[in-house]
């Protein structure tokens, strides 16, 4: 059995995905910030076979990425597939007229949680020469976007990191 994370599981395109990866024989790691939704879709596996383990975890929190990412190693020792697709708009405005820790948080989800847990499992994927990583990205990283800089910003930088992890992967 495969071990797979998703992030961002609980809503949007995220539950979307785990609809579809449920049915599979994957090992289904969730990263959540959502407590009770993970709780929800843990529930699921009563129905089906797929075996789903949750993680609640504030990626806008380095820290708190770095402890359960430990104990997802811990646990399964390596990871075959990782889908960065948590995400947030971040705040909406002028830069001159925005929260800027709330601005901060959008780049921490989107880039830096994301750009962690790859530098996380790639190593593994490269001992065993083999694994997948798939990072959603959005609009934000193919134009920009007035009044969503933290977001556009994030995206772009998410982007560009996984092009240039691609290629000194190669």
């Amino acid at each position: 059995m495969k071990n797979l994370i998703l992030t961002g599981s609980t809503s949007g395109l995220g539950s979307a995905i785990f609809n579809q990866l449920m049915n599979q024989n994957y090992n289904l790691i969730l990263i959540s910030k959502n407590k009770k939704k993970l709780i929800k879709q843990k529930n699921i596996k009563n129905k089906i076979n797929s075996k789903i383990h949750i993680y609640h975890c504030d990626l806008s929190n380095i820290n708190s990425v770095k402890k359960v990412i430990n104990k997802i190693l811990k646990k399964f020792k390596y990871i075959d597939v990782l889908i960065n697709n948590a995400g947030i708009w971040g705040p909406i405005g002028k830069i001159d007229n925005i929260d800027w820790d709330k601005w901060i948080e959008a780049i921490n989800i989107n880039l830096l949680s994301s750009a962690f847990l790859i530098k996380s499992v790639l190593p593994g994927m490269k001992k065993r020469k083999k694994g997948k990583i798939i990072q959603l990205s959005g609009g934000g990283a193919t134009k920009s976007m007035p009044n969503f800089s933290s977001y556009s910003v994030s995206k772009t930088g998410i982007v560009r990191f996984v092009e240039t992890v691609a290629r000194e992967n190669k």
